[in-house]
């Protein structure tokens, strides 16, 4: 009976240090986590979409120069 007694205490005991130590110490570190996440997702977000205009800038060099090549092999066949 004493042993019930001791073992259900000490089952409480270690529920409820568990459960106090998710609340005090888990959640917060959880809501920091998400706050830095978004940030770092937004972040990404810049660097893609930097990166995106980097690209198209250089895809329109690269065109302008075809273009330029194109028409220099055109005028070098009319002549």
């Amino acid at each position: 009976m004493f042993s019930t007694k001791i073992l259900t205490f000490t089952n409480f005991t270690i529920a409820t240090s568990a459960l106090c130590f998710q609340i005090f110490a888990l959640y917060p570190w959880h809501n920091q986590l998400d706050k830095e996440f978004k940030k770092l997702k937004e972040e990404h977000k810049q660097l893609l979409l930097q990166f995106h205009e980097l690209k198209l800038s250089k895809l329109g060099q690269i065109d302008n120069k075809l273009d330029k090549i194109l028409i220099e092999l055109e005028n070098k066949n009319k002549k």
